[in-house]
C-alpha cells in the first residue's frame, strides 16, 4: 500500500527550507528581521521596565536563581 501523496523515492530537499536546516533558517530570519522591521516601519519590541516596589526607581535584572 502506498501513500496517497505521490512522491518520488529519490527526491531530496534543498536550500534553507529543508527539514534539517532549522539552524540556518533561524540565522537567516534573525538577519532579515531588522530589515523587515525597518521597511514596514515597525518598532522593535521594548523590554518591560521593572521598578522597585519601595523607591520606584528602575531595577536591572542581574540573574535568576532557582532553589534546589
Amino acid at each position: 500500500m502506498r501513500d496517497s501523496c505521490p512522491r518520488d523515492d529519490n527526491s531530496r530537499d534543498y536550500g534553507f527550507f529543508r527539514g534539517n536546516a532549522k539552524a540556518i533558517l533561524h540565522q537567516v530570519q534573525c538577519l532579515l528581521l531588522p530589515l523587515l522591521q525597518q521597511l514596514l516601519g515597525i518598532a522593535p519590541p521594548s523590554k518591560p521596565e521593572r521598578t522597585c516596589p519601595c523607591c520606584q526607581h528602575s531595577m536591572h535584572c542581574i540573574g535568576i536563581s532557582r532553589p534546589r
